[in-house]
């Protein structure tokens, strides 16, 4: 990757962290909005970039499927939109949110990044994820709200900072397990990163961590030392969600429950599904705002399949034609109530295909030496983080989640391509797409 194409890369993922940064850019007025803008201008410029590269290169490190699920995407959402009759500026406000992170994807596959590049962007992320530390604590000791949502760091919401930051240590952990990260390094770098989750209140750290942090264990490519290594993994897991107890009950259960409490007299199974009607008392329960999409569909199948449209149902720059209509039956409150109001069903099924394709090649990758299995390794853990997480948040417009998501995504799907084509082992069925004629087709395969 040249040092250009590199440091477009990387003002995108700061600009992205530093666009939701509510603090300072709730602040700025217009100059805060053309900040929330900038990370999705400069994914345009990757795109040209990418584009540029395509037709140098004539290569792209992807598997077929990828390109099948992609195109199915692109399908279903243009159907939707004409069966919604979707107005034009609605439907390209729809298109920068649903497409807006497909070049950070598309860039690693068209230009796959060596292990000293994946080391140097994984080290600058971490660098982003150390700084929520202070701005988390600065956050907390300053504000008079009693309240955990103040704790946020950069990041739109605390409990997308949980979700980012145990993802992250699901990674580090990746890397100590692989012989990349000592004992000592990652104590401190897990500590550290912690401390944001265990002063925002998000009670879903309980149920996210695990799958943080056992996945990389039970995942290990070595079978002998898995049953050992799951045992240790617990035991941190333990150990952190204990500390996380402590603090939460200190801090925050004069508000309400403490955090056991909380899950075990009812009051999360009463937070997540809320069994109320539309418009009544405060907040939609995340299986509520799923709910409410389904009973508003169900005699229409067309809708139930389509949703109403990409951006139909969206408050962006250029609100949805139906906004206001839905605007109680709390459409954003989780990755899937968003999916089925706009993409329908099946919007859900393909997006759910696609992860499930990223998790696949990150298994294979994880045996692979250096730091691109480690990041394979971790990656398995991240998929299912972010499985998990939504039906916790709405992740379709975290800039954080998104950026860094995709483009890692697509390291790990390049380099397992790259890796099985070293192994000489690609089956006809997998074989990467490659873009050129037949003679360069035949020497990037090798045979």
């Amino acid at each position: 990757m040249s040092a250009p194409l590199r440091l477009l890369l990387y003002l995108v993922i700061l600009t992205a962290f530093v666009s939701e940064f509510r603090d300072v850019v709730e602040r700025l007025g217009v100059a805060g909005k053309l900040i929330k803008l900038l990370p999705d201008a400069l994914s345009g410029v990757v795109l040209i970039c990418v584009a540029l590269e395509l037709a140098r290169r004539k290569l792209l490190y992807v598997p077929p499927r990828y390109l099948a699920v992609g195109l199915l995407l692109v399908l279903h959402l243009a159907i939707g939109a004409i069966v919604s009759d979707v107005s034009p500026d609605t439907a390209v406000a729809g298109i920068r949110s649903y497409l807006k992170y497909l070049p950070l994807f598309l860039l690693p596959l068209v230009v796959p990044p060596s292990d000293r590049e994946i080391r140097l962007c994984l080290m600058f992320i971490l660098g982003l994820l150390l700084i929520q530390v202070p701005i988390s604590v600065l956050q907390r000791l300053i504000s008079t709200d009693l309240s955990g949502d103040v704790v946020r760091g950069t990041m739109s919401s605390g409990a997308v900072m949980s979700i980012v930051l145990i993802s992250a240590i699901g990674v580090l952990f990746a890397f100590h397990l692989r012989g990349s990260l000592s004992r000592a390094v990652l104590l401190t770098l897990v500590g550290l990163l912690f401390i944001p989750t265990m002063i925002n209140e998000t009670k879903g750290t309980v149920i996210l961590l695990p799958f943080g942090i056992l996945p990389v264990a039970m995942m290990h490519a070595d079978p002998g030392k898995r049953l050992r290594r799951v045992a240790g993994l617990l035991g941190v897991c333990v150990l952190l969600l204990g500390a996380f107890t402590v603090v939460y009950n200190q801090m925050y259960s004069d508000r309400g429950q403490g955090i056991v409490e909380f899950f075990l007299e009812g009051g999360a199974s009463t937070n997540v599904y809320k069994q109320k009607d539309i418009g009544e008392g405060k907040g939609v329960g995340r299986i509520d705002s799923i709910m409410f999409a389904y009973e508003e569909f169900r005699g229409d199948p067309m809708k139930l399949i389509f949703g109403l449209g990409i951006g139909n149902v969206s408050d962006s720059l250029i609100p949805g034609e139906y906004v206001e209509e839905y605007a109680d039956h709390g459409v954003n409150t989780t990755t899937y109530s968003a999916l089925i109001w706009e993409v329908g069903i099946l919007g859900i099924v393909l997006s759910l295909v696609l992860l499930s394709f990223i998790a696949r090649d990150s298994a294979t990758l994880r045996v692979e030496h250096g730091p691109a299995g480690s990041l394979g390794l971790g990656w398995i853990a991240v998929c299912l983080v972010v499985f998990v997480s939504m039906l916790y948040k709405d992740l379709l417009h975290q800039n954080v989640v998104g950026y860094v998501f995709f483009y890692l995504a697509g390291v790990v799907v390049s380099r397992r391509v790259l890796m099985e084509q070293a192994d000489t082992s690609l089956s006809r069925h997998d074989m990467p797409a490659v873009i050129g004629p037949p003679s360069e087709a035949r020497n990037w395969t090798v045979r």
